[in-house]
């Protein structure tokens, strides 16, 4: 899954997580982060069994690309790009990570300069729908259909985080 929005976006796609684990308990499911704060958050996610850190816009455009095409490697089979995602940036790391299935969201807004047509299965965006929603129904594109599921966020904390706010307060 990429994930490489911010700390909030992020947090509303774990539900779309815990799905996946849910309907594929042997996956291998990889979490590819952006932000160090969107890290922190999913550190301790049992929905993912390996979590990416890189910083795109740290390393600039040569790293960026070297990085990604060694993601090339490992042959993943699904890429799925989290909502929102309507940046080039990020739909061309999911094209470049040469999944065969490719999974976003079809913008309206932007349609041929954020790239998005590179992904190989798109959803309508529907803007009533909550972020937690839209990253759920991504997953009908995998034949996946939830109609109830659990919409809370997941964010678990270790002991040492509860003694730190103990401290502190």
């Amino acid at each position: 899954a990429l994930l490489l929005s911010g700390i909030g976006d992020v947090l509303q796609a774990t539900p779309m997580l815990r799905i996946l684990r849910r309907k594929f308990p042997g996956a291998k499911i990889t979490g590819l982060v952006m932000y160090g704060s969107a890290a922190e958050i999913l550190r301790n996610n049992l929905d993912l069994d390996e979590l990416i850190h890189f910083n795109f816009l740290r390393e600039g455009h040569f790293q960026s690309l070297r990085f990604v095409l060694k993601l090339r490697q490992r042959n993943f089979d699904v890429c799925i790009l989290a909502y929102p995602a309507n940046r080039w940036q990020y739909n061309l790391i999911s094209f470049l990570i040469g999944t065969r299935l490719r999974i976003a969201h079809r913008y309206d807004i932007k349609r041929l300069t954020s790239l998005s047509s590179l992904q190989s299965k798109r959803l309508p965006i529907d803007f009533y729908r909550h972020t937690i929603d839209e990253n759920v129904k991504l997953l009908e594109l995998m034949g996946i259909h939830e109609k109830q599921y659990d919409r809370s966020l997941h964010f678990p904390l270790r002991s040492e985080h509860h003694t730190t706010a103990e401290q502190f307060i």
